[in-house]
Formats: structure tokens, C-alpha cells, sequence
């Protein structure tokens, strides 16, 4: 794509906030790269062969990143192929892929002193922004 080809408007809008400000409402036109999360991944993850991507820690388990459109044309085909919703058991078997990465992962979840559920919220939060879960 070529970066002549995007266009970036930003507007201010009218609106007033509980601390009197105007918030900046910004469209982007047709682009679709973000330098920072391509840098996020990269310092986090490990490309293979065969296009799937390693957590650095333990190459144990590949991932397979797409875009949450491709995800949903994806499992709205898969659903009526089957003829059956898997949201449900979607939703469970992500909870237990999440569950078993963490048992598994050797990153250690943070276990400070003070304010423990506090650091371990945040640290929670930080990987399933990455992986697109929070």
C-alpha cells in the first residue's frame, strides 16, 4: 500500500467531558499497519517456517494472528458448514488454552507484597492486549 494512498483527518469534536475538554476524533482511511504493535510482536515472539509465530520463552506452542474480520468470516462459515453456534464452546476452550499457556508459559506472574492482585491484573492484561483477548 502505498503511504500517498492514506489519508488522515482529524476533527475536533463539540462534545464536553467531565473535564471540559474537546476530545480529538481521529479517522484513518485505509490504513491497516501499526509500527508499534508490529515491534510489540516481534520483541515478544519468534517467526517459523511455515508463517506461525513462537512466544520467545517456550517455542512449544505456535500462534496464528489474523485480523478479528478474517476471525469471524472464518467462524461464521465454520458455523453454518456444521450447522451448529460455537460460541459457547468457543468462549470455554479459550478460557482453557488461556489457563494451560499460563501454567506452561516460564514468565512468572508478578507476586509482590503489596497490592499482589493489583500487579497481577496488570500484568494479566498486558499479554491479552498482545494476543487481542482484554
Amino acid at each position: 500500500m502505498l503511504e500517498q494512498d492514506c489519508e488522515l483527518r482529524i476533527e475536533t469534536s463539540n462534545w464536553v467531558g467531565p473535564q471540559e475538554y474537546s476530545v480529538p476524533l481521529i479517522d484513518e482511511v485505509s490504513k491497516d499497519d501499526t509500527p508499534w504493535f508490529s515491534n510489540l510482536l516481534k520483541s515478544k515472539f519468534t517467526p517459523t517456517v511455515c508463517g506461525l509465530l513462537c512466544e520467545d520463552d517456550k517455542c512449544s506452542e505456535p500462534y496464528h494472528f489474523l485480523s478479528v474480520n478474517e476471525f469471524e468470516m472464518w467462524l461464521s462459515e465454520l458455523e453454518n458448514l456444521i450447522g451448529i453456534p460455537l460460541g459457547r464452546k468457543l468462549a470455554h476452550s479459550a478460557a482453557e488454552s488461556e489457563e494451560y499457556r499460563l501454567k506452561n508459559s516460564s514468565e512468572e506472574m508478578p507476586n509482590p507484597f503489596f497490592k499482589k492482585l493489583l500487579k497481577r491484573f496488570e500484568w494479566i492484561n498486558e499479554n491479552w492486549e498482545i494476543r487481542g483477548l482484554g
